[in-house]
């Protein structure tokens, strides 16, 4: 089968990482080792920079990556993860879709509870709002019903360095030397650990692939379980797919999930094409 992960990046990372053509070959080699040789993934792309935890920006970015999951599965894929770590557009994209769409954290979290009791998320400070990325995924992991799978105590915290810094860190790591990214990320994670965790999880979809180049993915430096959310959610596609192939179970269209039923996937896709369009050239 073919998944697709959607990076909810540019191809170009607008600025973030350096060298981008080895950046995409890392993510792309490790995704397709975590499915294995039977199924492949795909990298998925944004247009533009939508990406946001600003009140309006938000729709802009659920409008568009809800309109590239119905292009994904027009194109033949058989299930999307939106990865970005405050996992956007996860549920309004599961509503329409007909193939499973999963967000990243909300994977790791369900995963979480037959790895330990109580978790900690590592994540990056974001832009504008250096606390609003942490804020967010608490905030969905009480949306998901998993708050209590957390430390009770500031239980997402980001690394000790902004966000541009961040992003130097990690290309730096990319490019052979991790030092300084890898010494960030370990000081956050024992500090959960510290305070109660007794699994760590991945606060941030690039972490992983880095985290396994440099042979630190298993566990923290202190021996605690660690789990990738970008892993997680791929591998959630595949359990999804292979229960329904094999005993017929599908999302429930009795909820929250329930599609519009006045309007084909198909037509969805064009409206919400325009829509993107128009509030994206009035904001612009």
């Amino acid at each position: 089968m073919r998944y697709g992960w959607h990076v909810v990046l540019t191809r170009d990372t607008a600025g973030r990482v350096a060298d981008t053509a080895r950046f995409w070959s890392l993510l792309e080699a490790y995704a397709n080792r975590i499915v294995g040789p039977d199924d492949s993934v795909e990298l998925l792309f944004t247009r533009s920079r939508t990406l946001s935890t600003q009140t309006l920006m938000t729709v802009v970015n659920t409008i568009t990556l809800v309109n590239d999951v119905l292009e994904a599965q027009a194109a033949g894929l058989d299930g999307v993860v939106l990865a970005a770590s405050i996992d956007p557009g996860v549920y309004e994209a599961r509503s329409i879709a007909r193939i499973p769409v999963v967000g990243s954290i909300e994977s790791a979290l369900a995963i979480s509870g037959f790895i330990g009791q109580k978790a900690g998320i590592v994540t990056i400070a974001g832009g504008a709002d250096p606390a609003s990325y942490a804020r967010t995924i608490e905030q969905n992991a009480s949306r998901y019903g998993c708050r209590d799978k957390l430390i009770a105590d500031r239980p997402v915290r980001a690394l000790d360095q902004s966000w541009q810094e961040f992003y130097r860190c990690y290309s730096d790591a990319v490019s052979g030397n991790g030092d300084a990214f890898l010494s960030a990320f370990d000081a956050t994670a024992r500090g959960l650990v510290r305070d109660g965790a007794d699994v760590v999880i991945c606060g941030n979809q690039l972490f992983g692939a880095v985290l396994d180049h440099y042979g630190q993915l298993k566990c923290t430096s202190n021996n605690v379980p660690l789990i990738d959310n970008t892993a997680a959610g791929l591998k959630m596609l595949q359990v999804l797919n292979s229960l329904r192939a094999t005993t017929g179970l599908d999302i429930s269209r009795t909820g929250v999930f329930q599609s519009p039923s006045h309007d084909s996937p198909e037509n969805v896709a064009r409206m919400l094409g325009t829509l993107s369009g128009g509030i994206i050239g009035a904001v612009g």
